[in-house]
């Protein structure tokens, strides 16, 4: 799940973002002409042989979304979630949240990143951080759920 595709513009920045305002992690455009629907298909060819699927969500998450993609009902094993803000991070822990298999691995990018800020917000007022959990010296959170399904 990534918010800097079609969603860019639907970004919201709130008091949580302290520092985000003035950021600028990367030229956006340079994602302008990644095909997601070609790269979830190429994935998925070489997932045939496994039950498994993969989902790329390119754009602001919302519940709505979830549902119209049909995955609001389905448990995940692998989650990479890399919003750099607040409340969009919130927003996909709280769809996660009774929605991991057990053992499901969920990283979260930017966790300790100076100018994301939201995001270890977030991550902090919710069940994702300790115990299990662990901080990446790259300042990634990887978090295992333990937790059966």
């Amino acid at each position: 799940i990534d918010q800097f595709g079609e969603g860019v513009a639907n970004i919201k920045i709130s008091k949580n973002d302290l520092n985000y305002k003035d950021y600028n992690p990367f030229d956006y455009k340079k994602f302008e002409n990644l095909d997601y629907k070609k790269l979830s298909q190429d994935l998925n060819k070489k997932l045939s042989s496994s039950k498994k699927k993969v989902v790329i969500i390119n754009e602001t998450f919302s519940q709505k979304k979830a549902r119209a993609l049909k995955i609001d009902k389905i448990k995940f094993s692998f989650v990479f979630v890399d919003f750099d803000l607040y409340s969009s991070t919130l927003e996909v822990l709280k769809f996660l949240k009774n929605k991991l298999e057990k053992n499901a691995i969920v990283i979260f990018d930017d966790y300790s990143g100076i100018n994301q800020t939201g995001v270890r917000k977030a991550i902090n007022k919710s069940n994702f951080k300790k115990p299990n959990s662990v901080e990446t010296s790259s300042g990634q959170l990887i978090y295992i759920n333990f937790n059966k399904s």
